[in-house]
């Protein structure tokens, strides 16, 4: 069975066992502008005479429908409309938000996903968060919005 996939390309498979899949790179070319690879794809497992079935999470929200998406019923920000400044940074960054809120909920974690601190600040869209002393590297910064102001 041959499959259009998410990526734009046609895997198809062998008719014996193998770790390969072969595709078209340009499906909707003629002849050998389709740029067809010979068991260019190594894939994990050995399948025959299909190809593997991978979902395709990057279809975006679907007005009204239950199922395709990830999300929880949390609105997220857009990166742009959030800034955080400067960064690198020693003791404080400053925080932008695209939105007032009333209650706003800072975490931050270090890159083995554990809380080191929490901060949290009433009504605003900008603030200075001190930073206490720690080691250098990568930190991650969740910003938490509970409710809306006008």
């Amino acid at each position: 069975m041959v499959h259009l996939t998410a990526d734009g390309r046609i895997y198809y498979p062998p008719s014996y066992g193998c770790q390969e899949l072969s595709y078209f790179n340009a499906p909707d070319s003629f002849g050998l502008a389709s740029d067809f690879i010979y068991g260019g794809l190594n894939i994990v497992n050995q399948h025959f005479a299909s190809t593997p079935y991978y979902p395709n999470y990057r279809l975006g929200p679907v007005a009204g429908s239950v199922c395709d998406t990830l999300s929880v019923g949390v609105e997220e920000w857009q990166a742009s409309q959030v800034s955080i400044f400067p960064n690198p940074t020693q003791n404080s960054v400053n925080v932008s938000l695209g939105r007032t809120c009333e209650e706003i909920q800072c975490n931050f974690y270090n890159m083995q996903g554990q809380m080191l601190f929490q901060r949290k600040r009433n009504f605003g869209n900008a603030f200075t968060l001190d930073i206490p002393n720690l080691s250098k590297g990568l930190y991650l910064l969740e910003i938490l919005c509970t409710k809306e102001g006008w």
